[in-house]
């Protein structure tokens, strides 16, 4: 049978309240029960030690920027946020501004990031297709590590930064370590890496942003 406390000190509880719990009013109270567009409002928990967030969505982000909002003293660890997705919807119709990544996911730093990507390419002698892969992995409070994927479930680590590497950058150091003969892919690849990228990777967002913590 479930509970909301799994073990000792652990609570499991909703970031927004009930509304019976939330609503101020009589007349909030009565629209929380005869509406079902009502919501509670994000409460604190004042008797907690550290807030752990487990597998919020996209559009339940700012939740999470209210909860640090009244209780800004207290840790917050996000787990399994799936951030590299959800930076990608902010600002599409029915999500959050971009704004939120600026003022509040900025702070966010990576302790633990595993970051795959796949990649093809167009060769000019057989076998005329290449697709290679990498992963960019961290725990903090190591390095940014670039991986090469060497086959048979295995990496090679070509490269270790400080900082967090974009997206066309660390598709351009695993390239780098590609052993492929044949200049003319070499050339095409190094400029589809520097042709993508993500906009809240963009050196020039970041004056836009309260923290380089997601960087560092």
């Amino acid at each position: 049978m479930g509970t909301l406390s799994p073990a000792p000190n652990v609570t499991i509880r909703a970031v927004r309240a009930r509304n019976s719990e939330s609503a101020e009013t009589m007349g909030e109270l009565l629209l929380g029960i005869f509406s079902r567009a009502a919501k509670g409002r994000v409460l604190p928990w004042y008797n907690a030690d550290i807030y752990i967030s487990v597998i919020t969505s996209g559009q339940e982000l700012p939740d999470l920027e209210a909860l640090h909002a009244a209780d800004p003293d207290k840790p917050m660890i996000f787990f399994n946020l799936n951030l590299e997705t959800h930076r990608g919807d902010l600002g599409l119709p029915a999500f959050p501004s971009k704004d939120l990544h600026y003022r509040f996911l900025s702070q966010i730093k990576p302790a633990y990031l595993l970051r795959t990507r796949q990649y093809a390419q167009t060769l000019s002698r057989p076998p005329f297709i290449l697709n290679y892969q990498g992963a960019l992995f961290r725990t903090y409070p190591g390095g940014y590590q670039c991986m090469l994927d060497t086959g048979n479930g295995r990496y090679r680590r070509v490269e270790t930064s400080k900082n967090r590497p974009a997206l066309n950058g660390f598709k351009e150091i695993i390239t780098e370590a590609l052993d492929v003969d044949d200049n003319e892919t070499l050339a095409a690849l190094r400029k589809g890496a520097f042709s993508k990228g993500t906009w809240w990777e963009k050196e020039e967002n970041q004056v836009k942003e309260v923290s380089d913590n997601w960087r560092t």
